[in-house]
């Protein structure tokens, strides 16, 4: 249930809205590719957003949906594109629950449930996630100039094609409740496009020094027996002890030179290649430890009663040099996010932002 997911909401909240933020604005080159593929198809992609777009204004465009409901150095966040963007997370959330708890459905009165340790609901803590994903993507664009990056026509062209489809993939009868036009969703397109852009920019350029030791990296080869012979007492699976001593005998097998495919073979399970590296895991994670004071060569047989497991794991090297170089990139890559969004609040410290609380009160998309 919600109070299960309750941390994930807060944890994942930032990489579900990068996430969707990413995929709303994609890459133009590719959107132009498949623009590009057929005269028909993109004339008939026309064709029925002129369909959308007339049965949008029978369907009675919302009047406030033009109002801006956010200003951000006079750039006007109109109220028909937060409403879009907060339903559009909200289901994506909603789908990322259904797809973690096996097709249940969430309950809506969930999203107005209090955060442990915090004043807000769930859809209070949403909306403004969402909130800061506006201001900060018109933000952000707005520093365009500074990397030199001006959107040809081709990438114009691909964003409104890409609105279209949004619209018409929204509905009429949404798009109009929320006053949502093609003008309002490719400018919002826009912005994200420019803004992952400077991202890009940003993170590939940024460069930081990380040692070998920072970084080291082991790699080992592991398998798993399951231990729950003695207490559902199943013939057909050893006792932990039975485990251990078959799993010993694999290890001295693949320690003198055997193949460890064939080392595991007669215990019925696989093994595999691995990797571990310095700070991936809370040093309180008793087996990660482990790994990584193993030297080349050792073996560790590590028991896990209370999941009935037990691991074999051999190291193949404790200082394997392209782990250890692959690893140095990921926390580079950690860095320059790091810096980005260092880079981001100092902008938006900078910015003249403005929010109408009364029109923001009024988004509506938890309501129903």
């Amino acid at each position: 249930m919600m109070r299960a997911l309750g941390k994930k909401l807060g944890a994942l909240g930032l990489v579900l809205l990068m996430a969707v933020g990413t995929v709303a604005c994609s890459d133009s080159s590719q959107t132009q590719a498949e623009n590009a593929e057929t005269t028909a198809g993109t004339t008939t992609a026309q064709a029925e957003a002129v369909s959308t777009e007339a049965a949008t204004t029978a369907a009675q465009m919302n009047e406030d949906g033009g109002k801006a409901v956010i200003t951000v150095n006079d750039q006007a966040i109109p109220l028909s594109v937060a409403k879009y963007y907060v339903d559009y997370q909200k289901s994506v959330y909603e789908q990322y629950f259904s797809n973690y708890n096996g097709g249940e459905q969430l309950d809506q009165s969930e999203w107005y449930q209090t955060i442990p340790e915090k004043d807000l609901t769930y859809a209070q803590e949403l909306q403004e996630s969402c909130k800061d994903f506006l201001i900060d993507g018109v933000v952000v664009s707005g520093h365009a100039a500074d990397y030199q990056i001006v959107l040809t026509e081709e990438e114009e062209q691909a964003l409104a094609s890409q609105a279209d489809q949004q619209l018409q993939g929204l509905g009429a009868e949404k798009a109009a409740a929320f006053g949502l036009t093609k003008e309002h969703l490719a400018e919002f397109l826009r912005h994200n496009q420019i803004s992952n852009r400077i991202y890009t920019e940003v993170t590939e350029s940024f460069t930081c020094e990380i040692s070998d030791e920072e970084a080291r990296t082991v790699s080992f080869q592991i398998f798993a027996m399951s231990t729950e012979g003695s207490e559902v007492g199943g013939d057909d699976l050893p006792t932990m002890e039975e485990a251990k001593e078959k799993a010993e005998a694999a290890l001295a097998k693949i320690q003198s030179g055997e193949t460890p495919s064939e080392a595991v073979k007669e215990l019925g399970t696989t093994i595999i290649d691995d990797t571990l590296s310095v700070g991936q895991f809370d040093d309180s994670d008793e087996m990660a430890g482990k790994i990584l004071a193993m030297k080349t060569g050792d073996v560790l047989i590590y028991e896990n009663p209370e999941h009935f497991t037990l691991y074999g794991i051999y190291c193949v090297d404790e200082d394997d040099a392209d782990g250890r170089e692959s690893r140095k990139e990921q926390l580079r890559l950690e860095k320059a996010a790091v810096h980005f969004q260092e880079m981001t609040a100092q902008w938006k410290k900078e910015a003249n932002v403005l929010v109408d609380e009364s029109l923001w009160g009024q988004l509506g998309i938890f309501e129903s």
